[in-house]
């Protein structure tokens, strides 16, 4: 399935009072992949409202906490079409600790299930993706 992988550093914007990374943060790294991911194919997201007059809006998102991240880790985060349906693009999202060395995949901090829906701009309604976005989505990199 069509994917991007990222990396990043844990900064202390990132972190609480004791330098681990606060859970809402989480959600901001999984946003920075699946933007990555559409700019990569030439849709980045503030474009795509300008051509199109829509834009992708998360509805649903499951995630599961496994181990923090602290101040200074580096961190992999990935996000995975797992499918497209008419409106909704389905991702499969992960975040990992990298280890310090190698910087091979260590951890598996946090992983999500992610839905998000094309919305028309002006209206905030349903729209269907149009179809280049969908060819783009589905393809490899």
């Amino acid at each position: 399935m069509p994917s991007i992988t990222i990396r990043r550093r844990v900064y202390y914007d990132d972190t609480d009072s004791g330098g681990v990374v606060y859970h809402t943060q989480y959600l901001k790294f999984m946003e920075h992949a699946r933007s990555e991911f559409l700019d990569a194919r030439g849709y980045a997201p503030w474009l795509i409202t300008e051509k199109f007059g829509v834009q992708f809006v998360v509805t649903e998102l499951t995630i599961r906490y496994l181990a923090p991240a602290r101040l200074g880790d580096q961190l992999e985060i990935e996000a995975v079409v797992k499918n497209i349906a008419g409106v909704t693009v389905y991702f499969e999202q992960s975040v990992w600790l990298l280890n310090a060395t190698t910087k091979v995949r260590e951890i598996e901090l946090a992983r999500a299930d992610v839905k998000a829906v094309c919305l028309g701009a002006d209206n905030f309604k349903p729209a269907r993706i149009p179809s280049e976005i969908q060819e783009s989505i589905l393809s490899e990199c």
